[in-house]
């Protein structure tokens, strides 16, 4: 009778291999915005943003200089050179919060960045949020890191914005 070997084991290299991925994965996460819409101003009348209230916070700290430049930032992406422009008859206001927290992972200095946008009218109704975080090395204190966030999540506004001006406009039409 033969006696069989049994198979040699490729577990513990596979789970190396894993664990790695899976830290390196974990150490440059982020996170895709998402948010709420309510119903906007009613058609025919069509709506533009403007900036409202900034706050930036690094490490619990307010930091009013990172915060002017988030609002020159946002505004020159909300006229985006024209093309995201509208005859407005409402203007609605873009509230952004950024939080900044660092900490310790293994021996690496990480930052999560939280951008929160919430959309109102002047009275305070909101009509909207959207939201993005980033885990990793970048910090709000880099222009770049600045231009970036805010492009991602005003993006998302100015294209939920078309497309409920395009469907209200074509509702109008059918209602003629």
């Amino acid at each position: 009778m033969k006696k069989i070997q049994p198979k040699k084991r490729t577990v513990l290299p596979v789970l190396t291999v894993l664990l790695f991925l899976s830290c390196a994965i974990l150490s440059c996460a982020s996170g895709s915005g998402g948010g709420y819409w309510n119903p906007y101003p009613g058609t025919p009348a069509p709506w533009d943003y403007r900036t409202g209230e900034i706050t930036v916070t690094v490490d619990h700290v307010p930091e009013e200089g990172i915060a002017s430049q988030i609002r020159v930032i946002a505004e020159t992406l909300l006229t985006g050179r024209g093309k995201n422009t509208i005859q407005a008859a409402t203007h609605l206001l873009i509230d952004i919060r950024v939080e900044q927290r660092s900490f310790l992972h293994n021996v690496e200095l990480l930052n999560t960045i939280y951008i929160d946008c919430l959309i109102r009218d002047g009275e305070g109704h909101v009509f909207g949020r959207e939201y993005e975080y980033r885990t990793g090395k970048g910090s709000i204190i880099s222009a770049r890191e600045q231009e970036r966030l805010c492009r991602i999540v005003l993006k998302r506004i100015l294209a939920s914005r078309r497309n409920r001006y395009r469907k209200s406009t074509e509702a109008g039409k059918n209602d003629e």
